[in-house]
């Protein structure tokens, strides 16, 4: 349970990564590692690794990938990081998308939409999907 209070309050602030700089987003996560895209740079926080993807010099997407292969990622895992980056705005779960290992979602005001994977979870903002 510690790591999923660490992940909760690791993303209690994450919803501003999203537009911020790389220098921004380092004093959040910490020191970034080398990514091969030059528009990415990796973190490691609260057991997930952590990409965030750039556009225009400001984070546009972030993607948690749990760093152990002990299973998938949890619906409270996934809970926390969707309450971390909705900024005030609820999410709707796509149910077209529930019968299989993947799942979306959306905020109401259509500014993030968020995937879950077996071992992870994106979101970005939706200005990003259409790029």
């Amino acid at each position: 349970m510690k790591p999923l209070l660490l992940l909760a309050l690791g993303c209690s602030a994450a919803f501003g990564q999203l537009g911020k700089t790389p220098e921004e987003c380092a004093k959040r996560y910490g020191p970034p590692g080398k990514l091969p895209q030059k528009d990415q740079i990796g973190y490691e926080s609260g057991g997930f690794l952590i990409r965030i993807t750039f556009a225009e010099g400001k984070a546009r997407a972030a993607s948690f990938h749990k760093k152990s292969s002990k299973g998938e990622i949890t619906d409270a895992e996934v809970a926390a990081l969707l309450a971390g980056f909705a900024g005030g705005s609820p999410w709707t779960r796509d149910e077209a998308t529930t019968v299989t290992s993947f799942q979306r979602w959306i905020t109401e005001d259509h500014k993030l939409v968020a995937h879950r994977y077996r071992q992870s979870v994106e979101i970005m903002s939706s200005d990003q999907i259409a790029k």
